[in-house]
């Protein structure tokens, strides 16, 4: 009974650190998602830079001179919004991992709880077997009686 005992305390603290541990992930993986909407915001944002700055060089041939800097400003811009594209895409790809993960770490803290239910249960029919065994043993104990009394009566009658 104290091995059944200790079993299910193990399985309730690992079950508590699997909670934590999945919170932790889901935490994580809030953060991630965050941070991919900044990042997908400021690609937007970047992208939006660049369209208006391609549609203003037609117009802007004669200050070509003087406009030479910024256009390499927007090229940077553009270089930035590669770098944030394969950042999201790293991201994505993280969070895919995540979810898998938590995924299966709810599976398992499923199967744990399931045991943890079944040796629950198991330790309830614990008492009730104790009383059948009881009630045997003096079923047992009556028929000895019996017994060594009906043995009396034919030694006796003998």
């Amino acid at each position: 009974k104290k091995s059944r005992t200790y079993e299910a305390e193990e399985l309730i603290l690992e079950n508590r650190r699997l909670k934590e541990l999945s919170a932790n992930v889901q935490e994580r993986n809030d953060q991630s998602q965050t941070a991919l909407s900044n990042l997908v915001r400021d690609a937007a944002q970047n992208k939006k830079y660049l369209d208006e700055a391609k549609a203003d060089v037609v117009g802007w041939r004669e200050k070509y001179a003087l406009l030479q800097d910024d256009f390499e400003v927007l090229q940077a811009k553009l270089l930035h919004l590669h770098k944030t594209e394969a950042i999201a895409i790293a991201c994505r790809k993280a969070l895919e991992i995540s979810n898998q993960q938590m995924q299966e770490l709810e599976l398992q803290s499923t199967g744990y709880l399931r045991q943890i239910i079944n040796l629950e249960n198991e330790n309830k029919e614990i008492p009730e077997l104790r009383k059948k065994l009881q009630s045997l043993n003096e079923q047992m104990q009556d028929f000895w009686e019996s017994l060594v009394l009906t043995r009396f009566d034919i030694v006796n009658a003998e």
